[in-house]
């Protein structure tokens, strides 16, 4: 049986999505583990957040209809969990569903981002030499300029995650339409 990924009622992803999460989990894990006995302190960057969750649709009624997406996962680490978590969208709906997730977790710095990932990013200053951080980048299509890139690059306290999206996974107008 078939099964489609969603998030707010948008179809996208595939059976990829689930392998994916999995793997940034365990990077996560692994990433504040090595690092818990530095003098650093911890920063989770989340620029295409969207709501936390991402919903399953599957034709089985017994199925769950609702994983832990990034942001969920990112908060869950609990070893030696992230100091910061940054969650950017600029998606107002997805932000407001980010601020129940930092309600349901008082004791921890989190903080959301009504913006432009690459506005944000461009602007984002903290002091690299006690911070040490995850970006991830997961956009829908090609969002991220090659100047955030850079940015961040120079920044030199970033794990940067960009997953760049298969844009002939998401067909054209004209591909839709028949001929």
């Amino acid at each position: 049986m078939s099964e489609t990924w969603v998030e707010q009622a948008t179809q996208f992803g595939g059976d990829w999505t689930l392998h994916k999460l999995n793997i940034l989990e365990c990077y996560l894990d692994a990433y504040t583990t090595a690092l818990k006995k530095q003098p650093f302190d911890l920063v989770y960057i989340d620029t295409f957040a969207g709501s936390g969750q991402i919903g399953l649709s599957s034709q089985d009624p017994d199925a769950s209809n609702l994983i832990s997406g990034s942001v969920e996962r990112a908060v869950a680490i609990d070893d030696k969990p992230f100091d910061r978590l940054i969650f950017i969208d600029k998606n107002s709906m997805s932000c407001r569903e980010l601020e129940n997730l930092k309600t349901c977790n008082p004791g921890r710095d989190i903080q959301i981002k009504h913006a432009e990932a690459n506005t944000f990013l461009r602007e984002l200053n903290m002091e690299w030499t006690s911070w040490r951080g995850v970006l991830f980048l997961d956009p829908f299509a090609t969002q991220v300029q090659w100047s955030t890139i850079e940015r961040i690059a120079n920044l030199n306290g970033l794990d940067m995650w960009f997953l760049f999206p298969n844009i002939r996974d998401h067909p054209t107008p004209a591909e839709k339409s028949p001929a």
